[in-house]
């Protein structure tokens, strides 16, 4: 993705170079610094130019991505499946996460988790995977002469999953205590309620992960036809960044890969419309490991292809200005000024289905959870009836640019980038254009998003509050 531009790495209340020379200073010395200047930028622009990111399709329609960096000899690759959690059939909750587990077991040629022994032996870090609503990905780092292994084992998993019945029940297990261990998190089950509220009878209100009963009910039968139904080189994203060319990837993703013939009936991505307001307004839970309660505003807004991506841009930026730390307009607020909270935070979540925007907060001792509830609403309406400042605006793309700056030069940040963004359905175009949408953006362009998905929002009110503890002479806990 592009670098900062000229403009914005120029430090205000510099000195410019051009003007009436001090005496002290030569001509040839002029002449030197503006050659050295040259050279630099040349330097920059070609750097830019080679680390640009590539793409193309390989005849069978999977799409592959190249995001060079040549500083050190590893290579990022990410596998991106275009099936998450949304695809679980009704009544099989986390089938998606639970298969995702179970493709580390292996194949004929592969058997018995190599991918993980095979990355361990190689220097390999990072071995892992991860299931969304709309996605799956497979992730993994090592030296760059061991990715044509990498892709020869991925291209075989694709295909030639072999589960054995015994493979099940220890995986199962897994799962379950995954789905245990989040419960022992209040705010978790809390999110879970949450989404359910946001998302009534829709896929993204159900648990990636599965519930416990939901969970118990899947076995092999149920995870090898999802595998079949959705595994496939025309359902993914091939995601390859560090030391490498174009050329080279694409002649190993065309041997491996591109010998895979594409899927013929592959299913439709599962699309339901969004109910127009959720219907319950208030999420109010009370749990025994809550020891101060927390609040949040959420707001649903359209997903990928039916908002324009400048106004997504546009309400991340207005949580930027919202929830930064320790000079995000809600700490300032709540935690500096008001004292009635000792956390906050602001997000903004862009899905192929629906976009989320939430405003958090955790109440300081002593604040009651109707002050904490009065205090963060009035910054949420605020902002979405008065808005964000010139000056509030221009620092949040400030601390955009300085972290993007950070994160153009770490390949395995690049990659994540593109692909989770392409597959939600934006492009390589898209991503490429969101540094000039930050820097053209304006205080009144975040102000209309705000005004319309905050404003006008129909909010779901989520209170997470400590549970009272009954005394023992209360009747209502006799045996």
């Amino acid at each position: 993705m592009p670098a900062l531009t000229a403009s914005a790495r120029h430090r205000r209340g510099a000195r410019p170079l051009a003007g009436r020379l001090r005496p002290h200073v030569r001509p040839w010395a002029l002449v030197l610094l503006l050659a050295l200047a040259a050279i630099a930028t040349t330097t920059y622009l070609a750097q830019a130019e080679e680390q640009k990111a590539t793409q193309f399709t390989l005849g069978n329609g999977m799409q592959v991505l190249v995001v060079p960096n040549h500083r050190v000899p590893i290579v990022t690759l990410g596998l991106w499946y275009k099936s998450g959690a949304s695809e679980d059939p009704e009544g099989q909750t986390g089938l998606a996460h639970f298969l995702e587990h179970l493709m580390f077991k292996g194949t004929d040629r592969h058997p018995d988790n190599t991918i993980e022994r095979y990355s361990v032996a190689n220097g390999g870090i990072g071995v892992n995977a991860a299931t969304s609503h709309d996605y799956t990905v497979y992730r993994q780092n090592l030296p760059k002469q061991h990715l044509a292994k990498l892709l020869d084992m991925e291209a075989d998993r694709m295909v030639n999953l072999q589960l054995k019945e015994e493979h099940i029940a220890p995986e199962l297990g897994a799962v379950q205590n995954e789905r245990r261990g989040n419960e022992n998190s209040p705010s978790y089950l809390w999110y879970d309620r949450v989404y359910a509220a946001l998302y009534p009878g829709h896929p993204y209100g159900r648990s990636v992960i599965g519930t416990t009963e939901q969970i118990a009910t899947l076995d092999r039968a149920k995870a090898i036809a999802f595998y079949k139904r959705h595994y496939a080189p025309n359902n993914a994203i091939l995601v390859v960044a560090g030391d490498v060319t174009e050329g080279e990837v694409r002649t190993l993703a065309e041997r491996t890969f591109g010998r895979i013939p594409a899927k013929a009936d592959l299913p439709p991505h599962i699309t339901q419309a969004l109910p127009p307001h959720p219907a319950t307004r208030r999420v109010d839970m009370e749990h025994e490991r809550v020891a101060t309660p927390s609040v949040g505003f959420f707001f649903l807004t359209p997903g990928v292809g039916a908002l324009p991506q400048a106004d997504a841009v546009a309400l991340n930026q207005l949580t930027q200005v919202a929830g930064q730390s320790m000079v995000g307009r809600l700490f300032r607020s709540l935690i500096i000024d008001k004292r009635v909270a000792t956390g906050v935070s602001a997000s903004y979540t862009f899905q192929r289905q629906s976009g989320l925007l939430s405003f958090t907060a955790t109440a300081a001792p002593g604040i009651s959870v109707t002050d904490l509830e009065s205090a963060l609403a009035r910054e949420v309406t605020a902002l979405g009836r008065e808005g964000v400042t010139a000056a509030e605006a221009d620092a949040a793309r400030q601390q955009y640019l300085a972290s993007k700056a950070y994160s153009d030069d770490n390949h395995q940040q690049r990659a994540n980038a593109y692909g989770s963004a392409m597959v939600r359905g934006l492009t390589v175009a898209d991503v490429d254009a969101m540094d000039g949408i930050v820097e053209r953006l304006t205080a009144a362009d975040i102000n209309r998003v705000a005004a319309k998905f905050i404003a006008k929002g129909e909010p779901v009110v989520g209170i997470l509050r400590p549970r009272a503890v009954r005394q023992a002479s209360d009747p209502k806990t006799a045996q």
